[in-house]
Parts: C-alpha cells; structure tokens; sequence
C-alpha cells in the first residue's frame, strides 16, 4: 500500500562523514569502525550500545565515577539478527546503530562526558552513534510522521524474563494511580493519544495489546505485560535510560522509545538467540500494526536516500558557559542549535566578525551545533553548556 512519496529532509551527520548514496540494508561506519550504521526504510531504529567488543589500546578505559563497563552480552549479535527476521518477514529494513567499542571504552547510553570520559576517538564515535539515530528518526519523520525507537539491552537479573522500560519505576508501576498520572513522563507519551487501537496508557504498557502481552503470546515472559503487570518488591528492573529520554516522546517528539532488556536465556546460546530475535520481530511488527500503522506489513518500501558532504568546522570552548565560538571555510552557514531531546533551541543563527555565538540564555547541558552551506551540506557537533 503506497501512503507517501519520498521527502528529503536535513539531517544530523557526524563530522567524519563523506558524500555518498545511502542504499537500504549496507552498513556504513564512522572512523576506525567503532560505531556502525545500517540504513533502513520503515519506522523502527534499533540501538545497541553495549554489546560492541572493540578494546583498541589507543582508548583508555573509562575511569569515570560510577563508570560501568561491563558490556551486554551478544546484543550486537541479537540486532543483527532481528534486522534479519524483520527482513525476512517484511522484505523492508529498520534502521539499525551499533556501538562497536566494548562499553569499557565507550558507553552509548550515556551522556558524552561519562561516555566517552574525555577520550577524543570515544568522542567521535560518540558523535557518529547519535547523529545517525537523529539521522534516522528526522528521516523517518519525513516519511512516516512517527516511528519507534529500540533501545537493545541484555540483563544479568535472576528472573529469565524480558523488562521493558518505558521510564517508569518498579514503584510507579506497582502504584495504578500513580501510574494512570504518569503517561506524559513515559518514552511513549505520543502514542497515548494517538494509536489506532484506541489504547489508554495502561493498556498500552500492560494490557493484552501491549508489547509485553504480544511477547508473551509469543511464549516470551515479559514485564510489565497483562500476565506479569509489574516487579515486584526486591526485583531489578531496568526502566529506561539516557537512549530512551533522548530519543522517545517523553519530551515532544513523535517517535516513541522503549528499552528492551533481555535476559540471559535468550542470548547466551545461538540457537535460543535466532528464535528469540525472530518472536522479537514477530512482537514488534505486531505491535506496530495494531497501534501505529493499520496494513503496516504491507507498506511499500524506499529504496535509497542521498547523504551529502560533511561541512568542515569547530567549536570551542567546549564546555561553554556564555560564549562558543565556531571555527569553519567558508562564510555562508545557516545555524541551528539542538537540545539533548532534539528541540531547537537557536535557529536563523548568523556568525558575527569574530565568530562568536552568544549562549548564555541557554541552560546547562548537551547540546548540538547543526551548520548547513549554501549547497545544503550538513554536519553537527556536540557540546556542553555549563
């Protein structure tokens, strides 16, 4: 079923980008190969920041206070494959980030100072990671209106069940009117009002169309789902982190974030990880069509995009308090500055004489520096405002 035509949009890219056409199901890498990018066309991303196992000397290990390093046991693997199922079940691609360095060295589900614990490479692959996932969700913006994020996780807890976070707490979920309230602090705040299925909130996380039920028709034990609504009392439970913030509806966009935790009974054996990767698919291309897209299997798909040439500058000083000052060839640069949760905050920005900007309204945090040429060439920088 043809629902739209394709629309070019512009986009984040990391500075390591070159031109190049951008064809569906190939991988494309940032520097040194830490970070990989598969291009997709349906409204799914798919992350997984801690399953990489690249351990290059040249990369410190992070030190950082509360630093954790301990990786997620064959999740690269486990996206991999459920790209492939999907593939094989829709003959459509979602669009896929991998972070490749072991989280030892780089941490993708965090902010870039505790991530990268100021190692410029784990900075730039940093970099690359999340400016292909706003890559990635401002094109299926384009194309789709709205979408769903993946955040890929494996767990270490004692009960072999999937935990799916949608930032609510173990607390929140026990407690049914705090959680009736909670909707508008969820990673899928937009699609409370405006799924298909005629879902309320709670419906949506625990009720029998929910992603957890659907995962555990599927003979997949998942929590919260109408069949295990939440933890209880003493049990871990992984809600939601920095991925699933930054990149779900919590804060105004349209694409919604779940972060999927998976146990160990699934991953370990290759065996058990190919058919779990497959109900996976299964789970969400169902809960795609029941809430987001009627006929959603029956999509056409889009074959390639076109990503331009990289524009070369810098920022400094980096972190900022009222001043940054960009660097770059050339004079004719349109400006935007994005906050960590992808809203515009500076737009129609021009560089006076001593290229300097004037932040000083901003809040402290993470932001992003997109500069765009008169041949519309784009790249983003991240820093922080202190």
């Amino acid at each position: 079923m043809k629902i739209f035509s394709y629309i070019w949009a512009f986009v984040f890219f990391a500075n390591n980008l070159i031109a190049q056409d951008y064809q569906v199901g190939n991988s494309y890498f940032s520097e040194n190969e830490y970070a990989e990018y598969v291009h997709g066309n349906l409204p799914i991303i798919i992350s997984a920041p801690h399953g990489g196992e690249k351990k290059p000397n040249s990369i410190p290990d992070r030190n950082c206070s509360g630093c954790v390093t301990q990786n997620d046991t064959n999740t690269q693997e486990l996206a991999n494959e459920v790209v492939d199922a999907i593939q094989n079940k829709l003959g459509c691609t979602p669009y896929v980030i991998i972070n490749r360095l072991h989280r030892s060295k780089l941490d993708a589900n965090r902010e870039i100072i505790e991530a990268a614990d100021g190692n410029a490479d784990a900075e730039n692959a940093w970099e690359y990671y999340h400016g292909q996932v706003m890559f990635a969700r401002d094109e299926i913006l384009e194309k789709f209106g709205k979408g769903l994020f993946i955040d890929l996780h494996g767990h270490g807890h004692d009960i072999q069940r999937l935990e799916l976070g949608y930032l609510m707490s173990g607390n929140t979920l026990r407690d049914e009117d705090e959680l009736e309230a909670s909707g508008e602090e969820s990673s899928i705040n937009h699609l409370i009002e405006t799924n298909i299925s005629s879902s309320d909130f709670l419906e949506l996380i625990r009720g029998p169309l929910s992603l957890g039920q659907i995962m555990e028709n599927l003979g997949v034990p998942a929590v919260p789902s109408q069949a295990d609504p939440f933890p209880f009392a003493g049990e871990a439970y992984f809600s939601g982190g920095y991925n699933t913030r930054t990149y779900g509806s919590k804060n105004g966009s349209t694409i919604d974030a779940v972060q999927v935790e998976c146990h160990q009974e699934v991953r370990f054996n290759d065996d058990d990880r190919l058919e779990f990767a497959d109900q996976l698919a299964t789970g969400l291309i169902d809960f795609i069509e029941t809430h987001y897209f009627e006929g959603f299997s029956e999509f056409d798909c889009i074959v390639s995009t076109k990503e331009n040439s990289a524009i070369n500058f810098d920022i400094y000083p980096n972190p900022s308090k009222n001043e940054l000052f960009i660097e770059l060839e050339g004079q004719n640069s349109f400006i935007k500055i994005y906050d960590q949760w992808g809203r515009c905050v500076l737009s129609n920005l021009s560089l006076n004489p001593d290229r300097k900007l004037d932040i000083s309204n901003l809040i402290p945090g993470i932001y992003h520096v997109l500069l765009i040429d008169q041949n519309e060439n784009l790249t983003q920088k991240a820093f922080v405002k202190n």
